[in-house]
């Protein structure tokens, strides 16, 4: 074929190639050699980068790689070689990992939006529900038998989740109660923030009283679950022992013979007034059996009260003892009770009333009347034993004799004379009974048998200490778990006009102290039960309202009061008032 010829066929094959394959860009990239040009590409004569398929070629090595050379044009090899085939495939690769990656960001991208519209939707729905549990208390303010607590006290209690309010505040939800069983008025409110209910008493506390909280189901979360378990815990309030009338009692203190059939340990035990807790602990069940163990130590104590009217003081001594022995039967405690009487003005003895526990749940009055007071039984049928004012230790201490075993108030001097007394006490005065016995004097110490020293009429002495019975006997009164009480409790009734108990409440108290073994062996009963009368047929005047137990048998002349100037018992403190005053 001429040349020329062969110019103008292949300039017009390649005009109506590049019309159809349209590879060629309208953009020329200019170039000095095919490492300019793309892949597929290489440098023309004209220094631009054209096709494979532009320039004429005379054998492959005029082609691009992977293309050879087809009647003088360069044509793609049928199949590529493994390098150019691996590069498609680290083409394909590359794009389907940067679509990969493309999906998996977006699909982390949703799962994130999702996530946290999850988040979202939990959150609102967390603060929009209620948890599906009941609350729980998580703490009480004053503790569980916290001592000492302040009379102007408030109560708090916090709980583990929020609460209904309204349903929370309800009186019935939550309450304070009186050692009787009452419920202390308050004002109350919930604090949100620390899912906390406050309980204010409008009143102060009464002082020595052990008060309980009650926490119960009317206590609910918003969904109206009620707070589980209920709980109820128990605090004791403040109180000071009164030094002027704890001096007061010292001074009219009785001096005690105390009758001793054995001495040796632990058979003397039986006959030393102790603390109820002179075990070291308030189970009065376990008392009897811990008085029999030879290494115990019973230091001597006697328990008192004091109070005062306008004209008179009344002053009660109470010894307890751990066992009563009657013969060979050994029974369970034993009380012997003495009230000393005393004119505010003369500051003289006018009367000793004492009580012996005869029975489980009886007691007999021994009266002793001093033979220069101006006191006088009422009828024929209270026939006091009469005693000489001489005979009386410093003018002032009753001269208590107490037999052994068997427990009782009598009189050390003349005790043949007649009168209301018990065969117990009837003997030759100024001898114990068995031939046998200690002294005891009012101290700061309380001694034990085994400290006793020889006194000046050849007797063992040793010295008691006074401790009021406020505490425990008062202060626990209201706890009947047979610790210290038996239960039921009984309700105060007093006489017509006459106190109930604090503020007008009815005193719920304790009748007898637990034991080891059978009631019927009790002789714990204590003064709260002593001495009942028609108008007051519970029993407890003797104790609790003595000016008018007093007065229901004795004539103690136009000036006797009935009106309190103390009265712990009553909640009564009338020292300051002029009338109080002397």
């Amino acid at each position: 074929m001429p040349a020329l010829l062969r110019i103008l066929l292949f300039g017009f094959l390649s005009i109506a190639l590049f019309s159809i394959t349209a590879c060629a860009s309208t953009d020329e990239v200019e170039c000095e050699s095919s490492d300019d040009c793309d892949e597929h590409e290489f440098c023309s004569d004209a220094s631009t980068c054209v096709g494979p398929d532009v320039e004429p070629c005379e054998g492959d090595e005029d082609c691009p790689h992977n293309y050879s050379c087809e009647e003088t044009i360069c044509v793609p090899d049928e199949e590529p070689n493994q390098s150019n085939s691996q590069q498609n495939q680290n083409q394909n690769q590359n794009q389907n990992q940067n679509q990969n990656q493309n999906q998996n960001q977006n699909q982390n991208q949703n799962q994130n939006q999702n996530q946290n519209q999850n988040q979202n939707q939990n959150q609102n729905q967390n603060q929009n529900q209620t948890p599906l549990e009941n609350p729980t208390v998580e703490g009480v303010i004053p503790n569980d038998n916290e001592l000492d607590v302040s009379v102007d006290t408030v109560v708090r209690v916090s709980f583990d989740q929020d609460l209904s309010e309204s349903q929370s505040l309800s009186s019935s939800g939550i309450q304070i109660r009186t050692p009787s069983g009452n419920i202390v008025d308050d004002d109350r409110e919930y604090l949100a923030d620390e899912r906390e209910i406050v309980l204010t008493p409008k009143e102060p506390l009464l002082p020595g009283a052990r008060y309980t909280v009650d926490i119960s189901s009317p206590v609910q979360n918003p969904a109206g679950l009620p707070v589980s378990p209920e709980v109820t815990t128990s605090f004791t309030t403040e109180w000071e022992v009164d030094g002027e009338l704890q001096a007061l009692a010292e001074r009219y203190a009785p001096v005690i013979y105390q009758d001793t059939e054995e001495t040796d340990a632990p058979e003397i035990h039986a006959d030393i007034p102790t603390r109820v807790d002179f075990d070291g602990n308030l189970e009065a069940d376990g008392n009897m059996s811990a008085s029999q163990q030879s290494s115990a130590e019973l230091p001597a104590h006697v328990y008192y009260a004091v109070t005062s009217t306008e004209s008179h003081h009344y002053l009660q001594y109470i010894l307890y003892y751990a066992m009563r022995r009657d013969g060979n039967d050994e029974r369970n405690h034993d009380f012997v009770g003495l009230m000393v009487i005393v004119d505010r003005e003369s500051e003289e003895v006018q009367l000793v009333d004492g009580v012996h526990v005869d029975q489980p749940a009886s007691a007999e009055r021994i009266a002793y009347l001093p033979d220069d007071s101006p006191a006088a039984p009422f009828t024929s049928d209270e026939d006091p034993t009469d005693i000489s004012a001489e005979n009386l230790i410093d003018g002032e201490r009753f001269p208590l004799y107490v037999p052994s075993g068997v427990h009782a108030p009598c009189y050390w001097y003349d005790r043949d004379t007649p009168g209301w007394i018990l065969p117990l006490c009837l003997g030759e005065g100024e001898e114990f009974f068995s031939g046998e016995g200690i002294v005891m004097t009012v101290g700061d110490e309380a001694q034990t048998f085994d400290e006793a020293t020889e006194n000046d009429d050849g007797h063992d002495e040793i010295s008691y200490a006074l401790k009021p019975w406020i505490e425990p006997f008062w202060t626990m009164r209201g706890d009947f778990s047979c610790g210290l009480f038996t239960s039921p409790g009984f309700s105060y009734e007093a006489a017509d006009g006459r106190l109930d108990g604090p503020d007008g409440e009815t005193l719920l108290l304790p009748t007898r102290l637990c034991v080891d073994g059978s009631l019927d062996d009790n002789f714990g009963e204590l003064p709260y039960r002593w001495l009942s009368t028609s108008a007051s047929p519970s029993g407890g005047s003797w104790f609790l309202d003595p000016a008018w137990h007093m007065a229901i048998w004795y004539d103690f002349g136009t000036d006797y009061s009935m009106d309190y100037c103390y009265n712990f018992f009553f909640d009564i403190d009338r020292r300051d008032d002029s009338e109080c005053e002397q």
